[in-house]
Parts: structure tokens; sequence; C-alpha cells
């Protein structure tokens, strides 16, 4: 079971996600600010790659983050790519612990 709870500040507004998945990655249906989504969580060697689909009234739009640990766990590193019919970016987010 993997768990993330983040939470960016946009324009003033604070945009919380959450969520909980096993890493065997099957398919969990679920609901994300009113629109339906596919969630899942697979082992892919030593990362760790989630994925949502989610259902907009325009299309489909994909986000994938990539989750490894490097340096031998001192490093967490996300690698993130949202693609949609209205918006679409990629992010690279490095989290080091202190010594």
């Amino acid at each position: 079971m993997f768990s993330v709870h983040r939470e960016f500040t946009q324009a003033g507004k604070p945009e919380p996600l959450d969520f909980a998945l096993k890493t065997d990655g099957r398919e969990v249906e679920g609901n994300e600010d009113g629109m339906p989504t596919r969630s899942s969580l697979r082992w892919d060697g030593d990362s760790l790659v989630y994925l949502t689909i989610y259902k907009t009234p325009r299309g489909e739009a994909r986000n994938t983050v990539i989750y490894r640990l490097l340096d031998g766990g001192k490093i967490f590193r996300a690698e993130e790519s949202f693609h949609g019919p209205r918006l679409s970016y990629d992010n690279v987010w490095v989290f080091a612990k202190g010594d």
C-alpha cells in the first residue's frame, strides 16, 4: 500500500490531493472533483508508476507520476506528466533528506 498527501497552493487557493493504492497495478475507479477516474499503481523495476485517467467533458486527461528513491533513500524524486484536452504540463519534484 502506498499513500500520498500533498497540497499545492495556486492563486491563494489550496489544492490538496490524497490517495492510497495497492502497488499491484490493479485499476481502481474513483471520482475527483466530480470527474470519474481510473487509477493504478505498479512497480517498474525500482520505480513506482502512478497513473490516473480522468474522464472530462472535453475528453480524457492522463496524469502519470514516476516515483523513485535515489542516493540510498536520501532523495525522493517524482516525475509528473499531465496531458489533457485543456491543460498539459510536465514537472519534476525533488525532495532531499537532510543530514
